[in-house]
């Protein structure tokens, strides 16, 4: 019996070392060869009417599943926090939610939705917050009398908010022991200083809030014409705009509206700016002035966005920084296009010792990109930024959520909608000339969070006095 053991183990090694696996037999291809028939993409038409006080509403009916999904866009976002009080929308959102409403608590408001497996929850935003309630079918009209209470007439209970205040608070004391995260805050702070856009909740602000804060908050942002509505899901249209009908009609008067945001006024610092402090890893934030999402420059900035480190593991940024040169596990670019501003910037969480290096390569590639860019590149971009803008509309939510935004920001109607032409009509010569237009060396501002090794490789560099 051994001996035949050893003959069933010699014939086992046998058929591993010298048969041919079947992944050996077919060649490897490359994904950009393989043939497959044109994106058709066409998805489901929204409603867009209008309630009697001038609301609007956008509404997909889908009965694929017994579930409904309303989103409220309320222009009531953090940008609107009075100075010295930044937070307030943010703890005015949340203390709505979790102070209780009419006649209940906010813990017998959790049980009742809780019961029905319904969800109510604000998401705060710079411009706006989203609030997004999923209720089933058959509990949609119970849910909604839930929701338009704590959007009317909430509670505000001061222990909530002392709670909110408590748990913000601790989120920024842990804040500083998450370096990319504590990086990037400062990053905003300082390429938007003295702007709307660069303010951020502090300890101080925090203590500055009071209840009225809140009440003053609430009144001044939540009112009807402030607001934009979107309804998908397994709901007749007679059912939820009699619902909403009653909601925004009914003894609710409309304020002001809040004045429109100016774009900001950016005045970059001419040398690096370093926040010293003590990490096995450095942080190298940059960032140039953009064209805003407006621009006739909007779309060849994305593909060239795309190009550069947004893309992925093709992405010039990524293919350099880390697999040639192995210097950052976490490295890439990012465009943030608002309606009348943008900013591009890149980024590298590195050793302290290559800071410098990083940084460099970077710079190198985004010279590089402005007489070395091909039509091959730039067109793998945009069939890959095609392709997945197509997964933004896979839910009936994404769908209407989309024309919603579209609106509520003031684009035209037919921004999402001719998105896929207005990328596939972007040529080489329109990325190359936005990449002139933007990647200016002297309008780049360069931030490093680091050891002060890290510092010290920049010259000129310039020490912030803020403690992390």
């Amino acid at each position: 019996m051994v001996g035949m053991g050893k003959h069933i183990l010699a014939l086992l090694l046998t058929t591993l070392l010298f048969s041919t696996p079947s992944w050996a037999t077919n060649p490897w291809k490359d994904p950009e060869r393989i043939k497959y028939p044109p994106l058709r993409f066409s998805p489901p038409p929204v409603k867009k009417e209008k309630l009697p006080t001038g609301i609007t509403v956008f509404f997909l009916e889908n009965h694929e599943l017994p579930i409904v999904h309303i989103s409220l866009l309320i222009r009531a976002g953090s940008i609107y926090d009075p100075p010295g009080k930044e937070g307030l929308a943010e703890l005015t959102a949340q203390v709505m939610r979790t102070g209780g409403a009419g006649k209940w608590t906010g813990d017998e408001i959790d049980v009742r939705l809780d019961r029905m497996a319904a969800h109510i929850e604000p998401i705060v935003r710079d411009e706006f917050v989203l609030w997004r309630i999923n209720a089933l079918s058959k509990d949609v009209k119970e849910v909604w009398e839930i929701f338009q209470t704590i959007l009317r007439n909430p509670v505000l209970d001061p222990r909530k908010l002392k709670t909110a205040l408590d748990l913000k608070k601790g989120e920024l004391k842990r804040l500083s022991d998450i370096p990319d995260k504590f990086a990037f805050r400062e990053f905003q702070r300082l390429y938007f200083r003295g702007n709307l856009q660069g303010r951020q909740p502090t300890e101080a602000s925090l203590d500055n809030i009071s209840r009225e804060d809140i009440v003053e908050f609430h009144r001044r942002h939540y009112f009807p014409e402030n607001i934009t509505v979107a309804v998908s899901g397994a709901v007749r249209r007679e059912e939820i705009f009699s619902l909403l009908t009653v909601t925004f009609t009914e003894a609710w008067s409309n304020q002001p509206l809040p004045l429109a945001i100016s774009p900001p006024n950016i005045s970059l610092p001419d040398k690096p700016q370093c926040l010293i402090k003590d990490t096995p890893q450095a942080v190298i934030i940059t960032g140039h002035p953009a064209p805003p999402r407006l621009s006739p420059d909007y779309y060849a900035f994305e593909v060239l966005d795309f190009i550069l480190g947004s893309g992925g593991f093709r992405s010039r940024i990524f293919q350099e920084v880390r697999t040639n040169q192995g210097l950052s596990y976490a490295t890439g670019s990012f465009y943030r296009p608002k309606n009348n501003y943008g900013l591009f910037g890149t980024y590298a969480i590195t050793q302290n010792k290559s800071a410098f290096l990083a940084f460099s390569t970077i710079e190198r590639i985004l010279l590089n990109i402005q007489k070395d860019l091909g039509n091959k590149e730039v067109e793998r971009a945009k069939n890959a930024i095609i392709h997945s803008f197509v997964f933004d509309y896979s839910t009936p939510r994404q769908i209407v959520e989309r024309e919603a935004e579209a609106f509520f920001f003031g684009w035209p109607d037919d921004f999402w909608s001719s998105y896929i032409r207005r990328v596939k009509e972007v040529s080489l010569s329109m990325v190359t000339t936005v990449a002139r237009k933007y990647l200016v060396p002297h309008q780049m501002m360069v931030f490093i969070l680091g050891k002060e090794e890290a510092c010290t490789q920049f010259q000129k560099y310039e020490r912030m006095d803020r403690k992390p």
